[in-house]
């Protein structure tokens, strides 16, 4: 798999998990920080433990009482992205991609509170 080919797997989803995540947003700058943060744990849990087991992290870490909401959401959103996506995840690449995933979430988050409050004013 080429570069070129993996940022534009990872661009797939990271917009993936920005429509989930900011569907009813109302601070979306904080949810986007929020899910990249949440990310960067689940990957650095990753290099570590397998992705099977960093996916049942981040399923059991979206239900925990002890989170609140944000990042409940955030692993939620994670774990049903890497779900659906698992099998076109490359196993020698996941690390990489899901570090360009994490550098998407963290350049979407600067911007889209500009976007975002521009299209409340429209309204």
């Amino acid at each position: 798999m080429e570069v070129d080919e993996k940022i534009e797997f990872a661009l797939s989803l990271a917009d993936r998990m920005v429509e989930e995540m900011l569907r009813d947003s109302r601070e979306p700058k904080k949810d986007l920080e929020n899910l990249s943060n949440e990310l960067a744990k689940i990957i650095d849990f990753l290099k570590v433990k397998d992705f099977e087991s960093s996916l049942e992290l981040s399923n059991y870490l979206s239900k925990s009482p002890m989170l609140r909401s944000r990042p409940q959401k955030s692993y939620g959103v994670i774990n049903r992205v890497l779900r659906e996506e698992r099998d076109k995840l490359p196993a020698d690449f996941i690390l990489e991609i899901l570090g360009y995933v994490r550098r998407i979430l963290i350049y979407k988050s600067m911007v889209v509170s500009k976007t975002h409050l521009k299209k409340r004013k429209r309204r």
